[in-house]
């Protein structure tokens, strides 16, 4: 298989997985999306087909998959776009295991909130990532970490202006 034919078969699979997702048969999305993975090489489409079977597997509650397909992306070439799309789902993952700490601290490690504002919202809203944000770093944080690390964070300010109770 050349590159081309590589290109055709990602964009096959991903089309075909996202025409089931939209039509909510999230068994046979998961299947498109795993079989690119056969014919993926490059990162860039490692990271994309990952990215839908790690959407597909939310929406199919199967949290121990999320977990194995993160590891798959983690790559120092990762875009910013995609690491943080990746923090997002690792504060996720945080939050289902009680684990608010880790959560309030990886959702304020987003390093470019204008970047995820409109683009993983079949994920989560930036209304809930503001409010779960909040939450968790009132109940687990100091004051002094409250203050350094969400109320004086300039990359997260924007998330918490679409929510002013969160202010």
């Amino acid at each position: 298989v050349n590159g081309d034919d590589e290109c055709a078969f990602d964009k096959f699979g991903n089309d075909l997985g996202d025409y089931y997702l939209q039509r909510g048969n999230l068994v046979e999305a998961i299947k498109s999306y795993a079989r690119t993975r056969d014919f993926s090489s490059m990162p860039k489409h490692t990271d994309e087909y990952s990215l839908n079977l790690i959407i597909t597997s939310i929406g199919m509650d199967k949290i121990m998959n999320i977990a194995n397909y993160i590891g798959k992306i983690d790559d120092p070439d990762t875009s910013l776009a995609v690491k943080d799309k990746l923090r997002i789902v690792k504060a996720l993952l945080f939050l289902s295991q009680s684990n608010y700490e880790q959560c309030a601290k990886t959702f304020l490690s987003i390093t470019s909130c204008e970047n995820i504002l409109y683009q993983f919202p079949q994920v989560i809203s930036t209304h809930d990532i503001a409010i779960y944000t909040t939450l968790c770093s009132l109940a687990t944080l100091n004051r002094n970490q409250i203050r350094k690390l969400l109320l004086e964070n300039r990359e997260f300010k924007s998330i918490l202006d679409c929510v002013p109770l969160t202010r």
